[in-house]
């Protein structure tokens, strides 16, 4: 059978790049609203705590208003900046105390309950948890990366709430590299979890933790600049192909550069280990593979140059400088 010669252009070529890895990225968060109060007169602290994505609602409360219900309709209202606040009350009542916390933009953001019985004479300190008002909110998350450099894109994701439930994401994936996601559940504090996927093969992913807000919307954008690649099988049924790859190049004037050679290798796709298969002239940047080299199989490539003795990095056909970009293997048989 006659040798088939794998083009720079049109199939296969390593180039100047670097191996790719998985991104995975991690946050850890806090448990964040802890509050606490003295009355007698009556006094409220927060504590706000550390948060990864946040809502477009600021939890930051400008404003504390605190309602007395006695139980017979008669009510005291105080409003406050502080997170000291006293007032007096009539005496001999039992009291249920209402905490409301307004952002700037006098948006509920926290609430708190408790209860007090006022004694005639007497001064009452009472301390209040303060926490997160409830309702849902709306999570949107976007997802970007290279197209070029999958073929089969899906993206897949869910958020954990801190009882381990799951709530599954719906991600619509467009051609240009971008998927958005977004889903509505209650307030509170969420890990996000995510997976770009190329015809079924995890490349790109991260964790994240997530604060939803009542009635707000936490909303990011994640950017996978490196995916792994599970690479494109390149079918090869002749007793013999050829590797071609491009000379480096000046970074400044894009000239290639002079060299002594090139060492060319191999491994068997799905391990970690390369093999030196044989060495060019300076002036050759292609090898024919045959079955004298070695068997039928499923293969990796890699190049290096050598200039003054000094071996370059490999240069793989996972390399984003490779054709396709996505990266290839040989599957000869």
């Amino acid at each position: 059978m006659k040798n088939k010669k794998i083009n720079v252009p049109s199939r296969v070529q390593i180039g100047v790049g670097v191996i790719l890895t998985i991104m995975i990225l991690l946050s850890a968060c806090s448990n964040p609203i802890g509050n606490s109060a003295e009355q007698g007169q009556v006094t409220l602290h927060l504590d706000v705590g550390s948060r990864t994505l946040v809502s477009d609602i600021s939890t930051e409360i400008s404003l504390y208003r605190v309602t007395f219900s006695d139980g017979s309709g008669s009510e005291v209202v105080v409003d406050s900046q502080n997170t000291t606040i006293q007032t007096s009350l009539p005496a001999l009542k039992t009291y249920d105390i209402l905490v409301e916390g307004f952002n700037s933009s006098s948006q509920l953001v926290a609430t708190g309950v408790g209860s007090v019985t006022i004694e005639s004479g007497q001064t009452h300190s009472l301390a209040i948890i303060v926490t997160a008002a409830d309702g849902s909110g709306t999570a949107r998350i976007e997802i970007q990366w290279n197209s070029v450099q999958t073929q089969s894109a899906s993206v897949e994701g869910y958020l954990k709430n801190t009882q381990n439930q799951t709530i599954p994401m719906n991600f619509s994936v467009t051609s240009d590299g971008q998927a958005v996601g977004e889903v509505q559940v209650d307030d509170g504090f969420y890990t996000l979890e995510a997976q770009l996927l190329d015809g079924g093969t995890v490349v790109a992913g991260f964790a994240e933790a997530v604060q939803i807000s009542a009635g707000g919307t936490t909303q990011h954008v994640f950017s996978f600049d490196t995916v792994n690649k599970p690479g494109e099988a390149i079918a090869v049924t002749s007793d013999s192909f050829t590797v071609v790859w491009n000379p480096p190049e000046d970074p400044d004037t894009g000239n290639p550069l002079a060299v002594d050679g090139y060492r060319f290798y191999y491994r068997e796709h799905g391990t970690y280990q390369w093999t030196h298969l044989a060495d060019t002239g300076a002036t050759v940047t292609e090898y024919t593979v045959t079955t004298a080299d070695i068997p039928y199989g499923e293969y990796d490539f890699a190049v290096s140059s050598v200039s003054s003795g000094e071996e370059s990095e490999l240069h793989t056909s996972y390399d984003d400088t490779a054709v396709p970009s996505y990266g290839w293997y040989i599957d000869w048989n």
